[in-house]
């Protein structure tokens, strides 16, 4: 089981924060809560509308070809010839020269790619980024965290469920500044199949819950140390002021978001144990769980607050 870790060394933060596309692009948006920078193990991350924009090492930033396909059209309008597009003097479409060139259509191809979950839960983090100019209590530190997975926490995965994966990834880290403590928080789209089952032993996202509890219990020190160095580093670079982490959360919490009232209703008849006579029970017993209707209404301190018990 690998170490836990957060880290990006004095040199790469200086070679940072001398590069014109981190200057002029990346930090203004990242002020705005357009784009969230998470530290890795010796790497930058740049997320932009759930998609991963740039990544940033030693070698420099780099991108997915995807949205690296970017090509400037000489003249108006969107379309072009086939003979404008091949070699010659008839050429009229170019590659821009640099990614910085190139940073607003990388952006809306990194916006189209996205997916369903990451793209509505990035909607959160325009408020509530720990870089951009929020005055909220809890913050979100860092998204897609992921752990290896160690195999004696493998459990049975019901049949037509998803595969197991050699590492957990959990959807954001929230961060509760006035008392210094850490939370994970997994988010599913009430259309994801994951969260219906006629049993508990059944239920995809309660095993999936249990998995991430199991490996934040056992990395607790790991994962307290992994962001005390990470805040220290945010800090210098976004001219920050993150206090100190104290301890974390062994229990994720769960958010089921996009829904309407009577799907809420239903869903709680159902899987809740609102209605004893035609529903399965509560099959979420145990699990933090936070639900909320749309993804305009999240609220990073409502999160806090609605998953530090199992509230419905």
């Amino acid at each position: 089981m690998s170490k836990f870790e957060r880290s990006f060394n004095n040199d790469l933060v200086q070679k940072l924060r001398s590069e014109s596309l981190f200057v002029n692009c990346l930090l203004p948006d990242i002020k705005k809560g357009l784009v969230f920078p998470a530290i890795r193990r010796q790497r930058m991350d740049f997320y932009h509308h759930g998609g991963k924009l740039f990544s940033y090492d030693k070698n420099g930033f780099y991108t997915h070809v995807k949205y690296a396909s970017v090509l400037e059209l000489e003249g108006n309008g969107d379309y072009v010839y086939s003979k404008n597009y091949t070699q010659g003097r008839e050429r009229k479409v170019s590659i821009p020269a640099s990614f910085e060139d190139a940073y607003e259509g990388i952006k809306e191809n990194c916006a189209v790619f996205a997916g369903k979950e990451g793209a509505e839960l990035s909607k959160l983090l325009h408020n509530y980024s720990f870089a951009s100019s929020t005055n909220s209590d809890v913050i979100v530190i860092d998204l897609e965290v992921q752990f290896t997975r160690d195999p004696s926490d493998d459990v049975e995965i019901p049949s037509g469920s998803v595969k197991k994966r050699s590492q957990e990834r959990i959807d954001m880290l929230l961060f509760k500044k006035s008392t210094g403590q850490l939370r994970f928080i997994e988010a599913k789209h009430f259309s994801n199949q994951e969260t219906r089952s006629k049993t508990q032993k059944n239920l995809s996202v309660w095993k999936q819950m249990n998995g991430y509890n199991k490996q934040v219990e056992k990395r607790e020190d790991e994962i307290v140390g992994a962001y005390n160095k990470q805040r220290i580093i945010m800090n210098e670079i976004f001219r920050t002021s993150l206090p100190e982490v104290k301890g974390v959360d062994t229990n994720v919490g769960l958010i089921i978001y996009g829904f309407d009232s009577p799907q809420r209703q239903a869903f709680k008849n159902m899987f809740l144990g609102s209605d004893s006579e035609h529903g399965y029970g509560n099959i979420y017993e145990g699990i933090h769980l936070y639900m909320v209707g749309g993804p305009n209404n999240l609220d990073a301190n409502t999160i806090w607050n609605r998953t530090k018990s199992a509230k419905k």
